[in-house]
């Protein structure tokens, strides 16, 4: 397990720049390039570690899965996508207990066929049937995988990457517009429970992380990782197991999504739809646990450092998208932390006034950005 902070931070905001304003069909989401865009990249990078690169999460080692799949693997290598996935499925009806397979299926479903496609439509479509494929069949039929409950995590990390380019924009703005559209019509329970949610978890849940947005992708992300984790370790709920909860990778991720981005909307500028994100305060609380945690566990590659940047984006986050006193409060709050840990005041910027730290963000950023 590795929590080591990304170091790309130029790469990230020059992708930015490059792609902002393009539109590659009429009416899709557009990338903002803009300050406010480069602040969030450089909470994001101040927060503890991003996986720098993903592979897929199923055991392509499983015996049964290698023997299956042998047959059919030259249309996958052919390009013949839709032959492929009509196959896994035939094969899934026959093993259905094989999670291996439904991984394989969902995501030939959700990556390779939607790479065939022109129209972000039909490629969005194929994108729900991978999500529905695991999280309801798949699921339904394998109640005890937490390989098929990673899985889901995964996906929703990764799908949703609304920052980088029109594709992952354009499945952020549907989500939120269809998720948003249940919310409008009072069916969020029964929608939960038709995905395979339990309503039972989701309120585990919300006591520690306050209520859930479920328009924001991270939500579904940080349950399914939640799901994983309680069965791995042959639990029910996360009450007197929060401190193991929050060092597990694809929970600490999404949690930090909700954190620096827990706040989405959608807005539309000369008729292209666009996501505004803000953080969320709400989960700065929860995410301090899971830095200290991962700080007391030893998972940090530069502990000092790295807890010390993730408490200067706490203050950036309250004085600007909070309270200025709350600001103040966490910073001395910070500074006694950083003291119990060992931390000399003198080598820390934590010892200096809430303005001197929002002015240093504010002056690093433009820093990394010069216009």
């Amino acid at each position: 397990m590795n929590y080591q902070p990304l170091i790309v931070a130029s790469l990230c905001a020059k992708s930015i720049k490059l792609t902002a304003g393009t539109t590659l069909e009429t009416h899709q989401p557009r990338l903002l390039s803009s300050k406010f865009y480069l602040i969030l990249l450089f909470l994001f990078i101040c927060g503890t570690g991003t996986p720098t690169c993903f592979a897929q999460l199923s055991d392509k080692e499983d015996p049964e899965y290698k023997r299956l799949i042998k047959a059919i693997e030259p249309l996958k290598y052919q390009g013949n996508f839709q032959a492929y996935h009509f196959e896994i499925t035939e094969i899934l009806q026959q093993h259905p207990h094989v999670p291996s397979l439904w991984s394989e299926a969902a995501f030939n479903l959700i990556y390779n066929i939607p790479s065939t496609k022109q129209s972000y439509a039909e490629r969005w479509k194929n994108v729900k049937d991978g999500l529905q494929l695991i999280g309801q069949d798949a699921v339904t039929k394998n109640p005890e995988s937490a390989e098929l409950r990673t899985e889901m995590a995964w996906f929703y990390l990764h799908l949703f990457r609304h920052r980088f380019d029109e594709i992952h924009n354009y499945y952020t703005v549907r989500h939120l517009e269809e998720w948003s559209a249940t919310l409008a019509k009072n069916e969020l329970e029964i929608a939960l429970v038709s995905n395979n949610i339990s309503i039972e978890l989701v309120g585990n849940l919300e006591n520690h992380l306050g209520t859930l947005d479920w328009r924001h992708p991270s939500t579904h992300g940080i349950y399914w990782a939640t799901e994983a984790f309680l069965l791995s370790n042959g639990l029910e709920v996360i009450d007197g197991n929060e401190t193991e909860w929050l060092i597990d990778r694809m929970v600490f991720f999404h949690l930090r999504n909700l954190l620096y981005e827990g706040t989405m909307s959608i807005s539309e500028i000369e008729k292209q739809e666009t996501i505004s994100v803000n953080p969320n305060p709400q989960y700065l609380e929860i995410a301090e646990k899971a830095h200290l945690a991962i700080f007391d566990a030893g998972l940090m590659s530069s502990p000092t450092v790295e807890l010390e940047d993730f408490y200067i984006s706490g203050i950036y986050i309250n004085a600007r998208f909070g309270n200025i006193n709350d600001a103040e409060t966490f910073r001395k709050h910070a500074l006694q932390t950083m003291l119990e840990k060992g931390v000399s005041p003198e080598v820390t910027l934590l010892d200096g006034s809430t303005n001197q730290i929002v002015e240093y963000v504010d002056s690093s950023v433009s820093a990394s950005n010069p216009e």
